[in-house]
């Protein structure tokens, strides 16, 4: 009808059926290639794993236990486990499952194999963190994620100020380990952990904990509790700024807190939440000082200056509307820098469909795409 026209010649000539089958035998010739050269892109891991089973570089690192004994040494056990996936993760060569997904299985009282098989993983690594006289000893073990099987494991000890090096190293030990298991060299990229001084890592790593605590006491509606602890990270953080005045991370983190705050109380008082907001604002301005570039305070100032619009926090129609402008520059920007940063992609597509208009939805499916791209195992 298309070739034809309404009022044209309906019927298919021969000529034209010749056409259409030679068309259509090479794009099945086409198809045929394109999945057979997939395949084979895809046959060493899967081959590795075996017939049905996930692929080997298909890496999922559980967070790792602390056995220490009349101390609380889950912060810095979740520290080394964090840091490890995101050396990971800048390997080419291999798929790491996010942060997110190894959270998501943490608390799971079920068999490696069972985890292995919800995170999609052929291989597993697993660990443990112990501290005794001062000195930090690190276990971790790689595993067969079909089985469960142990194929490797290796040991990291330091003293116990030595944190960063402790990083370091079990880094490059996970590393040689699945080496020898995939049988390929790991292209480990610099550290970025942000921070040099050990303390200002410890005590970053301590906030971070308090932080998760009170996610969990707002989940079991104990509010009370969560405020204490909402307060006791806030501290931490602070700590974690003045011991490392150039590290961004520690503000950024406040920064998030006084946003959760602000979320908590935007129904509420409303002198309570604009004292959040000044705390928010003032936050984030002293992360952007510390480092213009830092993705992460570009994306926290970005949510910050959405939520003050979408709370309709400023009665004035044109500094709301700036608000809104700004924030989608920030999120522009943090993704410039951090790509990988799936939040700020997600608030992108949200901002850009609040002024959607027919040329800019192809803007808003994209900024949506990435965010699930870079959501990971996730």
């Amino acid at each position: 009808g298309w070739f034809h026209g309404e009022r044209g010649h309906q019927a298919v000539t021969r000529p034209e059926l010749a056409l259409y089958s030679v068309v259509g035998a090479l794009t099945l010739a086409g198809a045929v290639l394109t999945v057979t050269s997939q395949r084979t892109l895809a046959a060493p891991g899967l081959a590795a794993a075996g017939e049905g089973e996930f692929d080997l570089r298909r890496i999922g690192v559980l967070y790792f236990s602390d056995l220490t004994r009349g101390a609380d040494r889950q912060y810095l056990a979740d520290g080394l486990t964090e840091g490890l996936i995101d050396r990971l993760r800048d390997v080419p060569s291999l798929d790491v499952v996010s942060r997110s997904g190894s959270e998501q299985v943490r608390d799971l009282d079920v068999a490696t194999d069972s985890i292995a098989r919800l995170l999609e993983t052929g291989t597993l690594v697993t660990g443990s963190v112990e501290e005794a006289g001062g000195r930090l000893r690190v276990n971790v073990s790689l595993l067969d994620g079909s089985s469960g099987t142990e194929l490797r494991s290796t040991q990291v000890e330091a003293p116990a100020n030595e944190v960063l090096e402790v990083q370091e190293a079990l880094t490059v030990e996970v590393s040689e380990l699945l080496r020898e298991w995939l049988g390929e060299e790991m292209e480990l990229r610099k550290a970025r952990t942000g921070t040099e001084n050990a303390l200002a890592w410890t005590l970053f790593q301590r906030g971070d904990r308090a932080r998760d605590q009170a996610g969990l006491f707002l989940e079991a509606d104990e509010l009370e509790e969560a405020a204490n602890a909402l307060e006791r990270a806030d501290s931490l953080f602070a700590a974690a700024e003045e011991a490392d005045t150039f590290w961004a991370m520690p503000s950024v983190a406040r920064t998030e807190l006084a946003i959760r705050r602000l979320e908590l109380t935007a129904g509420g008082d409303p002198l309570s939440a604009e004292e959040h907001l000044d705390d928010a604002l003032a936050h984030s301005a002293e992360a952007l000082s510390r480092n213009p570039r830092d993705g992460s305070a570009l994306q926290a100032r970005g949510i910050l200056q959405y939520y003050v619009w979408n709370f309709g926090m400023t009665p004035d129609p044109s500094r709301a509307e700036r608000f809104l402008r700004q924030a989608k520059a920030d999120l522009q920007e943090a993704v410039r820098f951090e790509p990988s940063l799936a939040s700020a992609w997600s608030l992108l597509s949200a901002v850009s469909y609040t002024h959607l208009r027919a040329h800019e939805t192809q803007e808003v499916i994209a900024y949506a795409v990435f965010g699930v791209n870079w959501g990971g195992g996730g």
